[in-house]
């Protein structure tokens, strides 16, 4: 695992926070309200109409992470930009 790294993030977009990454804890720090998705690496990047489709999934506080295959996880905060803690 690296160092943790502070993300910023976009207010009301998706931001990919990590690439090509198979692991990992996600650590809100502001706003309130974040919502995660991922996609596998190379596949294109999720949009607004992630979040009405129920792909981008809430979470608060700490977040560990794990999938079998390399992919791109993303970010969505909502009313605001702010941070996230990466430690991958």
């Amino acid at each position: 695992m690296t160092t943790p790294a502070l993300v910023p993030t976009l207010k009301d977009a998706w931001k990919k926070v990590a690439t090509s990454i198979t692991s990992g804890t996600f650590i809100k720090k502001s706003p309130e309200t974040q919502a995660y998705t991922y996609v596998d690496t190379g596949d294109a990047a999720p949009n607004a109409a992630t979040i009405t489709s129920g792909l981008g999934n809430i979470f608060k506080g700490a977040l560990p992470w794990s999938v079998s295959v390399p992919s791109d996880f993303y970010i969505y905060s909502y009313g605001a930009a702010g941070r996230v803690e990466t430690q991958i």
